[in-house]
Order: C-alpha cells, then sequence, then structure tokens
C-alpha cells in the first residue's frame, strides 16, 4: 500500500514539474515512416518537411559508450502495474496502476548505437494513465545546464547516429530530476531524450 501511495504521488509529483515545463511550444505533427535518418540531418530548418508531413530536427542525447547492437527487454505487466529496468541503459519505464486493464507483455529495445533512444511495444497502445520514462543522466553526455525533452519518433530510420540528430514527430516535456531525466509516455512507439 505504501508503494502505491508513493507511486501516485510521484506521477503527481512529475506531472506538475512536466506542466510547468510546457510553457515552451509543442511540435506535433504526423508519424512519417519513409523520411531517412539523413533527410533529417541534412534539413537546413529546425523543421523539415518529409513526404508533406513535418518533423522536427533535434539533437539527441548520446551515450559515452556507445552500444554495439540493439538490446530488447520482455516483461508482463497488469492493471497493478509494475516496473522495467534496463540498468546497463539506465533506463527505467515505469507502469502506474491502471495504466493497462489486464496482463500486458511490454517490449523495449534500446538502439544500438549512441543515441539514447528506445522503441516500445505493444506499438500503437494508448494507456489510461501516462507511463513514466526514467533516463540516468549518467554515461550520456546530458549535462545539469542542458534543456531537455522526450522525443517521440515513429521509426528508427529518423535517428541519423553519426550527427546525433533525429526527426521527432512530438516533443514532450522532461525534467531532470534527483539525476534522471523524467517526462510522460501516453502511447507507445519510439522515444528518445533530446538536449538544447
Amino acid at each position: 500500500m505504501l508503494l502505491l501511495r508513493e507511486r501516485i504521488r510521484r506521477v503527481a509529483a512529475i506531472s506538475l514539474a512536466l506542466a510547468a515545463a510546457a510553457c515552451s511550444t509543442d511540435i506535433t505533427a504526423p508519424s512519417v515512416r519513409q523520411a531517412t535518418a539523413s533527410q533529417v540531418a541534412t534539413a537546413s530548418a529546425s523543421v523539415a518537411t518529409v513526404n508533406g508531413a513535418s518533423l522536427q530536427s533535434v539533437k539527441v542525447a548520446g551515450r559515452l559508450r556507445p552500444s554495439g547492437q540493439d538490446v530488447i527487454v520482455r516483461q508482463v505487466i497488469g492493471a497493478a502495474g509494475g516496473t522495467i529496468h534496463m540498468r546497463q541503459q539506465g533506463l527505467t519505464l515505469i507502469v502506474p496502476p491502471g495504466a493497462v486493464t489486464g496482463p500486458t507483455t511490454f517490449q523495449i529495445k534500446a538502439l544500438a548505437g549512441r543515441a539514447v533512444a528506445y522503441e516500445f511495444e505493444p506499438h500503437g497502445t494508448k494507456f489510461k494513465v501516462p507511463l513514466i520514462f526514467r533516463q540516468q543522466v549518467t554515461a550520456t553526455s546530458i549535462g545539469w545546464g542542458q534543456g531537455v525533452r522526450g522525443g517521440y519518433f515513429s521509426s528508427a530510420n529518423h535517428i541519423d547516429q553519426k550527427s546525433s540528430k533525429a526527426g521527432v514527430s512530438e516533443l514532450l516535456p522532461a525534467a531532470i530530476i534527483g539525476g534522471h531525466v523524467e517526462f510522460l509516455i501516453h502511447h507507445f512507439s519510439g522515444y528518445l531524450v533530446s538536449c538544447a
């Protein structure tokens, strides 16, 4: 019971912090599956139009030690909620009680390379209560004075590992809390940490 109260308190605190951070303009656009990372990286404007849709070009936070391969974890979580840890990548995904109605197999794929970017499944799932994305700042290029945001990408092809740029169709308010970047996730696909 105490753990449940702590999770509810944490979700409320993060929601307030992120609401305060949301004063800047968010860019929301339809997803684009055909855009390539090189198209995003070579765009001269901060908003690139690729195949008729807009993608916001952002700098992606990097890992100090790039991963040589994708890393995948799976876990079944039900209506009571739960937590998924990817310790080596520094990611924790918190699924609050009520986010899903029954047992759901969650999958997280940490993408190979330097970018702090993940693909989540089941793809397209919408949550009744938002999940909490929590990335450790240590072992990344994220600096304490930097502005951080969460970024939604619909395809790993939108990330250019060489230039550390990505095209995102949604920017999410984020906060650095206790050595972690945190933001809320309302639906699944790909998410990354963007830094100014």
